[in-house]
């Protein structure tokens, strides 16, 4: 497993998808899953605190790790 973490746009996920592919391995998005259990970001950022918008964005992660 290989995580890639930084700023947003500065392409973690174009590397990531390229990275997957030359490894022929799966890849997943973390703001994806992020959407699919809490709804869109500006959906979410409103009605949360900040710190508990990033808190729920590193429980994705814990749902792609195998085991």
């Amino acid at each position: 497993m290989i995580y890639l973490i930084g700023p947003m746009a500065s392409g973690k996920s174009t590397v990531g998808r390229s990275l997957a592919t030359a490894l022929s391995t799966s890849f997943a998005d973390s703001d994806a899953a992020v959407v699919a259990h809490h709804g869109t970001i500006p959906q979410i950022l409103p009605s949360m605190a900040s710190r508990i918008s990033a808190i729920w964005k590193s429980r994705p992660w814990r749902a792609c790790s195998p085991g």
